[in-house]
């Protein structure tokens, strides 16, 4: 199961490890033909599902700034301008014209969200949300949606439900639903997808339904947002 969810997570990213050289990296085995970096995004990644499922057994995952920023650490190491905070400059995103909230204000959007994220009673609508929370405000240089779908999973594994791996021949569906996001803050068409991609995996809902409004945004209330999930 670590294989598959470290493979479909650095294949989102571009990564060209196959999922079987995937299990022999994690095997302790270095696999020749491949970029060093690419190996260390995998181990990285690697090690942040360590971290994420220790928090979880242990009963002390939840959604805050220490955990974001440590999850974040392993996920981005060797790969961002700088790990271990909140970024501490400005950033863009590719593909599209939306621009991230100044760093200045990170940790006041932290605080907000978290509380809001924490105050959402279902654990489904909970765990989405943060997944595009994250990315949304780009809180770190680099590794964002990687920490979001972790952050993600910590909700979902905490509350007993499956944790939620994006699959790799999914990416196009993920990528465009991201960049949308950014431009319209409407989360509903990515949260259709990951509901879509929970129910293949059997993830089984309260009366098998759940609704969707037409626009959710991935931003506290204060800032617009609309609830995107409701179990019914």
């Amino acid at each position: 199961m670590l294989s598959q969810f470290v493979f479909d997570s650095v294949a989102l990213e571009g990564n060209p490890f196959t999922f079987p050289e995937v299990q022999t990296v994690l095997d302790g085995v270095t696999v020749g033909g491949h970029k060093l970096e690419d190996q260390e995004q995998v181990l990285n990644q690697r090690d942040a599902h360590v971290l994420l499922i220790e928090l979880v057994r242990a009963g002390t995952f939840t959604i805050n700034e220490s955990i974001a920023i440590a999850l974040n650490a392993r996920v981005a190491k060797g790969e961002a301008l700088k790990i271990g905070n909140f970024r501490d400059g400005g950033v863009g995103v590719a593909g599209t014209s939306y621009t991230p909230p100044p760093h200045e204000r990170l940790g006041e959007l932290f605080q907000a969200g978290s509380v809001y994220l924490n105050s959402i009673r279902s654990p489904l609508e909970r765990a989405y949300v943060a997944s595009a929370w994250i990315p949304f405000n780009q809180f770190f240089y680099d590794g964002n949606k990687r920490t979001g779908r972790l952050l993600m999973n910590g909700v979902l594994l905490s509350n007993g439900l499956d944790g939620l791996s994006i699959p790799a021949k999914g990416q196009r569906d993920y990528n465009e639903t991201c960049l949308a996001l950014y431009d319209t803050r409407n989360a509903t068409p990515l949260f259709r997808h990951m509901l879509a991609w929970h129910k293949k995996i059997g993830l089984k809902f309260e009366n098998d339904q759940i609704q969707l409004p037409g626009n959710s945004s991935p931003l506290p209330p204060n800032q617009g947002i609309t609830p995107p999930i409701r179990n019914r």
